[in-house]
């Protein structure tokens, strides 16, 4: 299988350049563009010819932030996802194929891809990424991502030439595309080998006086923050392949900021080096109500993260002719505002026993006035809604989206009686222990561009289950926390938003059908450890759990569209019947603020995360007007 012929990159001429580059070669300090460019740039065709200059103002929260970077500035992976069709197209590989049987993948690199320090990219930077970062126990002491993994084991990674990389697996993997044109897929090319193995043991003996030298405390602490893991892969020195560099990290003033690379190796169709816009600055904010006030006096270029929410739109439509932008529409990849997930490997016993029973689970769901919520909180956008696909999406099922969402105190009584029918002279409702049940949240005080929002909607919730019985109590904290406290599951309960919703989002990111990922879905990561770890680590999940698993690992392998939605259906179809998870409201559209200067944004754009929006749109091809 190679890319449709239509998708190929297109080739242009060497063309012009910015003149500040222009300049630095003037100067003496840079190559000649043709120098600088491959042989033949890959073209990209914007919606208008840009030109050249400006800074592009966003903000950012702080380190729990760096998504939004990679979001704006970092989509550059082997291959990208055409956001309006769910197609792979080329980007650092031209094509690729497939063997009949997904278990062999040969991925052609363009020719002349340079890191923004003028060194050649090649496939040896790949097999890097896997051989000396993924699979290095002191680097990776989990083992390589599950994603490279089939038949219970890794996939291999090697060079056929300096612009041809295989990824060889024992059983059929025909979802790797997808998965390295999505967030999976950030490392592979941003990880420099000349420069990366002067930290790395393996190739630099004095790579532990290094670490001392510097201030850490091993040489892995150094490489990890030499190749900027924890903040996807921007680090200060880093060479890179994206259209900026990260030229002032956090810590250094109230501003990241981004350099143009002025070895990027694409070009418009008149054969202008892209990108066009100069810098990007963001304005370190850690309060989302300083942000929304930035965006509302039109200081920001674009802006969507931590403000986009329901309540926000009126006031951001109300300033926008003054201010000086416009409002666009991002269709959510997203199925609910947010997923209820118990704990279903909590350590107290009697909580798995309450949280393990389906009868309690339903009589929350009834119990739940979702009505209430889409009106006092989401300002009337959304509908009642499972943990289940979009309407819109070909694995929408009615009868899965709409269960058990009728708010109805008779209903949800009657199968918690059925669950655990004790009370106290209180009211209460009593566990198997004979102590009234109260479920502990935890929430973080910040997140992506829903998750604000459930401070504002558990104090309702426990008001709903209140009246059954329930008690729920809910401790906030910084994300960081949140993180560290979810990993060591000390929750009860969270909830987070309800990821896997459309067609392009659901087959990468299934994690509230089937627990897939130890990170913020949180219902069941010992039965996720399990997995991960070939039954070494954690806690055998129950058989539905495991045929769920099966299936979607069949699903992955499936080269055929057809043939993975068959598997996927029937993980749905687990997931409906047993129901794990409790939904509540579909995800309303969302939106973002674009200066009425800021060029080649469309009025709607998907934002279908692990896919980076608004980078899968080509930012190298935005621009300022002057």
């Amino acid at each position: 299988m190679s890319l449709n012929p239509d998708t190929q990159s297109q080739r242009g001429e060497k063309g012009k350049e910015a003149p500040k580059l222009a300049a630095a070669v003037e100067a003496g300090d840079l190559p000649p563009v043709d120098q600088r460019l491959p042989p033949e740039p890959v073209v990209v065709t914007p919606q208008a010819i840009g030109h050249y200059g400006g800074t592009w103002k966003s903000a950012t929260v702080g380190a729990g932030d760096t998504a939004w970077w990679w979001r704006i500035a970092g989509y550059e992976p082997v291959v990208r996802i055409e956001p309006f069709t769910g197609e792979i197209q080329p980007n650092v590989a031209d094509g690729y194929e497939v063997t009949p049987d997904g278990k062999k993948f040969v991925f052609h690199l363009h020719p002349g891809i340079k890191w923004s320090d003028g060194e050649d990219f090649t496939a040896d930077d790949i097999v890097f990424w896997w051989d000396d970062y993924e699979n290095n126990a002191e680097l990776m002491p989990t083992g390589p991502p599950s994603w490279m993994i089939t038949g219970g084991e890794p996939g291999q990674v090697t060079k056929i030439d300096d612009h041809t990389v295989q990824f060889s697996f024992s059983a059929a993997n025909g979802f790797l595309p997808f998965r390295l044109s999505d967030s999976d897929g950030v490392p592979l090319t941003a990880m420099p080998r000349h420069y990366l193995e002067k930290f790395h043991q393996e190739y630099a003996d004095d790579a532990e006086q290094q670490a001392k030298k510097a201030g850490q405390n091993s040489w892995v602490d150094l490489f990890i923050s030499k190749s900027g893991e924890e903040t996807n892969h921007f680090a200060l020195d880093l060479p890179t392949i994206r259209p900026w560099f990260l030229a002032t990290g956090l810590g250094s003033g109230s501003q990241v900021t981004f350099d143009r690379n002025p070895y990027y190796w694409k070009v418009d169709p008149e054969g202008s080096q892209l990108p066009y816009i100069d810098a990007l600055s963001l304005s370190v904010i850690r309060d989302a109500e300083v942000i929304l006030l930035k965006a509302t006096n039109g200081e920001l270029d674009y802006h969507a993260r931590h403000i986009n929410l329901p309540a926000n739109k009126p006031v951001v439509a109300a300033a926008a002719e003054k201010s000086g932008y416009r409002v666009t529409t991002l269709t959510p990849g997203s199925m609910n505002v947010g997923v209820i997930a118990l704990n279903m490997t909590i350590k107290d016993p009697v909580k798995r026993e309450i949280y393990h029973n389906r009868d309690f689970r339903i009589g929350l769901s009834y119990a739940l006035d979702r009505q209430q919520l889409i009106d006092s909180v989401l300002q009337r956008q959304g509908e009642p809604w499972q943990a289940a696909p979009q309407k819109e999406s070909r694995y929408f099922d009615e009868e899965m989206a709409k269960q058990y969402t009728e708010h109805d105190l008779a209903k949800a009584n009657e199968h918690l009686d059925r669950a655990f029918p004790r009370k106290d002279g209180d009211g209460n409702r009593l566990g198997p222990d004979g102590k009234p049940i109260v479920l502990r949240f935890l929430a973080s005080t910040e997140g992506g561009d829903l998750e604000a929002l459930y401070l504002e909607m558990q104090p309702i919730m426990k008001q709903h289950w209140a009246k059954v019985g329930i008690g729920m109590t809910t401790t906030a904290m910084e994300r960081s926390l949140f993180g560290v406290k979810t990993e060591n599951e000390e929750q009860d309960a969270l909830m987070w938003t309800g990821f896997g919703g459309s067609n392009l989002t659901l087959p990468v990111d299934p994690r509230w059908y089937v627990p897939y990922t130890t990170g913020q879905s949180n219902w069941a990561r010992q039965w996720v450890l399990w997995r991960t770890s070939g039954g070494k680590s954690g806690e055998e999940p129950p058989e539905r759990i495991q045929q769920g698993y099966r299936l979607y690992d069949q699903a992955l392998g499936a080269v055929e569209t057809e043939e993975r939605d068959g598997y996927l259906k029937q993980m749905l179809q687990l997931a409906k019947e047993d129901f794990w998870v409790i939904g509540t409201i579909s995800t309303p559209p969302s939106f973002a603020v674009v200066s009425n200067k800021f060029k080649n944004i469309p009025d709607t754009q998907p934002d279908c995360w692990p896919y980076p929006q608004p980078g899968q749109l080509h930012s190298e091809s935005f621009w300022i007007e002057a």
